[in-house]
């Protein structure tokens, strides 16, 4: 079997297993993948896309499971309980974060994966993979925040944002095992007309039982689409993460058609219409359901290569290598304070060491 064929075997026993996870029914047919992919590269893959514990779920159904290695079986109920424990230390932490922010009289919001512990979309409170917790409270009162977290036992590590950073630097406690990033702001450049932070505390509702206040469902999809498509440069390198169409699948049950109306509003608005659709091709076409709305050709033709791409992610790599390179590069010529950083990273080694090796270390924690 070729290299590209293989990957597309074990990419599509993941697609399948993902989908049913997530509640999708399933054809008999779509089973054959799974009986013939090899349990080493379907775990390695699913693991590439943050959604291991996720597939979990889709062995509930004997029909899948019977397809299935019973070691992959018991593995993916392993990395479902481990994750469930994991969610559970974070969500005590943000109730913790919670009080402290509200004791200091800081209007907060939980982003992304914390939104989710808090309001829950997808089927199982142990089917989504957090990196962090990501807290937005208003531009003026982020060093107030940071300073009450500080107070409590968190702390930075001696780190400095940069100057065009979306959050302040990330917070650790010895106690708890999650990252905090305080935002001030969501995205750059169009993304900003998107995501406007004052709007999205303005929209943000209380949850019984939480200190921390929750985005509308309109905000928390536009987000998601912001961060899939601008905020790493997606657009332009056709990357496609199968958490993000897990997100969006989850946050999509609760919308209505309003909902994406407005979602679509706010991306025309931005000029930004053309990495909304491309996303929403890519994604329902992964889930195989319909689309919420009305997209062009084009987004179809983005769809079509990231698809490709995602079967063969070493030219991704390439591909994302380059841009990385080309967006730094471009950095370090506009940019004067950058240039001064980027410097100062080159001529002290052991700051660009500590520099890699945060990096490094975030990464390893992730996985």
């Amino acid at each position: 079997m070729r290299l590209g064929s293989h990957r597309k075997l074990h990419l599509a026993a993941v697609c399948t297993l993902m989908r049913r996870a997530l509640g999708l029914s399933l054809e008999k047919r779509e089973l054959g993948c799974l009986e013939r992919a090899e349990p080493r590269r379907l775990i390695k893959i699913a693991s590439g896309h943050a959604i291991v514990n996720l597939l979990a779920g889709a062995t509930e159904d004997p029909a899948i499971a019977n397809c299935l290695d019973p070691d992959v079986v018991a593995f993916l109920d392993l990395m479902q309980d481990r994750n469930g424990a994991r969610n559970a230390a974070f969500t005590a932490q943000l109730q913790e974060i919670g009080g402290i922010l509200r004791d200091a009289r800081i209007e907060a919001v939980a982003l992304k994966g914390a939104t989710e512990l808090i309001c829950r979309t997808y089927p199982r409170a142990t089917d989504r993979l957090l990196g962090d917790l990501d807290i937005l409270v208003p531009q003026g009162a982020i060093g107030d925040a940071v300073a009450a977290l500080e107070a409590s036992g968190y702390s930075t590590h001696g780190a400095v944002a940069s100057p065009d950073s979306l959050h302040a630097p990330r917070l650790w406690h010895e106690a708890h095992p999650a990252a905090v990033e305080i935002h001030h702001a969501l995205s750059r450049g169009r993304g900003v007309e998107i995501l406007d932070p004052a709007q999205i505390l303005r929209a943000s509702t209380a949850t019984r039982g939480c200190l921390l206040r929750v985005p509308a469902l309109a905000d928390r999809l536009c987000h998601l689409i912001v961060h899939a498509q601008m905020n790493h440069g997606r657009y332009q390198s056709r990357f496609l993460f199968l958490r993000d169409v897990a997100d969006l699948q989850a946050l999509s049950t609760r919308a209505t058609a309003p909902t994406w109306t407005e979602v679509s509003a706010r991306f025309a608005g931005a000029q930004a219409a053309p990495m909304l659709d491309a996303f929403l091709v890519a994604a329902f076409g992964v889930l195989q359901t319909p689309l919420p709305l009305a997209t062009t050709p084009e987004a179809a033709s983005w769809a079509e290569k990231a698809m490709f791409l995602l079967r063969r992610p070493e030219i991704h790599r390439c591909n994302y290598l380059f841009a990385m390179s080309r967006h730094y590069l471009g950095r370090f010529v506009s940019d004067q304070a950058a240039r001064r950083r980027y410097l100062r990273y080159i001529r002290c080694s052991a700051t660009l060491r500590d520099f890699v090796n945060q990096h490094v270390a975030s990464v390893r924690d992730y996985q």
